[in-house]
């Protein structure tokens, strides 16, 4: 009988029972394709809002490599906006990814200088056993909000040489 005649009897196909990174990789590239191409049917700000809200849902479930890849298409998409930076650097940071962080925090700083910028970049000086410059950026923060308790526990814990617990800012 030849094929494509009624009646033929296709094989099941066998599944593959080891996949290698290089698969996975492959099919995480071809997602992202097709959404990409779907993205390209909406504006820009709905193209950015869909990524930071997906990025945000996967730094919340502790998927910080994904949630990395959705900050930097942000930050890709809007360069100039300071928030996806700070995005970005806390899933460097949650990666210990510490250099890096701190490169997204100052480009966020010289975007919008906020108390939670400089926090943030304290906690990652800190990471990197910099208490000096930790200082300065805890100093920072108080400057643009005397009142936050974060700042003030974290000046504290910096004096007393107690290693600062991260908090989100």
């Amino acid at each position: 009988v030849a094929a494509g005649q009624p009646g033929d009897v296709l094989p099941l196909p066998r599944l593959k029972k080891n996949y290698d990174g290089r698969a996975f990789r492959l099919l995480e590239l071809t997602l992202h394709n097709v959404m990409e191409q779907h993205m390209a049917n909406v504006s820009l700000q709905q193209h950015i809002d869909t990524h930071l809200a997906d990025g945000k849902k996967l730094l919340a479930q502790n998927r910080y490599g994904e949630a990395e890849s959705e900050f930097a298409e942000v930050v890709s998409l809007s360069p100039d906006d300071p928030q996806a930076h700070l995005l970005l650097a806390q899933a460097f940071e949650a990666q210990g990814k510490h250099a890096e962080a701190a490169r997204e925090l100052q480009t966020s700083l010289k975007l919008e200088d906020s108390a939670a910028g400089h926090l943030s970049l304290a906690h990652v000086y800190l990471s990197m056993n910099q208490p000096d410059l930790a200082r300065a950026q805890g100093q920072a923060a108080l400057n643009l909000e005397p009142g936050n308790q974060q700042a003030v526990r974290l000046m504290q814990q910096i004096q007393a040489g107690v290693p600062a617990a991260r908090t989100t800012p």
